[in-house]
């Protein structure tokens, strides 16, 4: 009984952790630039109601330091404004925000200077967040389930594309219609990186 007591207060030890290591150092913005699971850089869409995010405008002592841009808004703290198809929704205010934001023209991102940890959930079955990644897939430019950075060292995983028989860990059938997932190509703060490989594909990890 003592053993088993033991074992429960160890998982639950491990447990508030884990769940540690991914809350916001100062109540606000996560390591990894997150809100509320929200990231806080792509393209935004400025709204009067019914936003993702309600922020603060302010001169100092920001929750983010935020910098337009015009593209690639790929690193923490980089705003592209669009009218349509954004990754956050965002609405100003004066009063009760959840953040605080400055503008920038160089170095945004979070205010104390740190850089923003990875937050890889690759798991040993070869899935990310419950994502199989192996199948049909589709390349957007938005919206998708997996952004992924081309590398020829330190990938995560080795991918082949194939043109049928994608039902092995790494191996890819690019499609147009019906995909199991779908992967848009970014140069920073991807969630995987990726190398093409000819042959041997899957998981770069030893589990």
């Amino acid at each position: 009984m003592k053993m088993k007591k033991l074992s429960i207060l160890c998982a639950a030890s491990l447990l508030i952790l884990m769940l540690a290591a991914n809350l916001p150092a100062d109540g606000k913005v996560a390591s990894n630039c997150t809100y509320n699971g929200k990231k806080l850089y792509g393209k935004i869409l400025v709204v009067t109601a019914f936003p993702d995010l309600k922020v603060k405008v302010v001169t100092a002592f920001p929750d983010l330091k935020v910098k337009v841009v015009t593209a690639f808004p790929d690193e923490c703290g980089e705003w592209q404004m669009v009218e349509a198809f954004p990754d956050l929704k965002v609405q100003f205010v004066d009063s009760f925000p959840d953040l605080t934001i400055q503008y920038v023209d160089s170095f945004p991102g979070l205010p104390d200077g740190r850089r923003p940890t990875t937050d890889k959930e690759l798991a040993s079955d070869c899935s990310f967040r419950g994502t199989k990644l192996q199948g049909k897939v589709k390349v957007v430019e938005h919206n998708a389930n997996l952004k992924v950075q081309i590398t020829q060292t330190n990938a995560d995983l080795k991918v082949q594309v194939v043109q049928s028989n994608s039902t092995n860990c790494g191996k890819w059938q690019m499609v147009e219609f019906n995909p199991d997932f779908t992967v848009q190509f970014v140069e920073y703060n991807a969630d995987l990186k990726i190398q093409f490989v000819e042959s041997n594909p899957g998981m770069t990890h030893s589990w």
